[in-house]
């Protein structure tokens, strides 16, 4: 599973919308993100680490490095 995949998968799965989740990340980040540009940053796979982390967090979730 690629991370536009999985992200979208986390999304769906906690109910929640691509239009939900870009409004989130405006407030975060003080800037507007549209539900288009997130959805071409996931498409093209050009989501940032930090991006990716607000929206694990926003989701309920944790995004780490774990050694195995």
């Amino acid at each position: 599973m690629n991370t536009r995949e999985e992200i979208k998968s986390l999304i769906f799965k906690e109910g929640r919308t691509i239009n939900f989740i870009a409004r989130e990340l405006s407030n975060k980040f003080g800037k507007e993100i549209t539900p288009n540009n997130l959805s071409l940053k996931l498409a093209r796979d050009t989501l940032r680490y930090k991006e990716a982390k607000a929206i694990a967090e926003i989701l309920g979730y944790k995004l780490e490095f774990r050694k195995y």
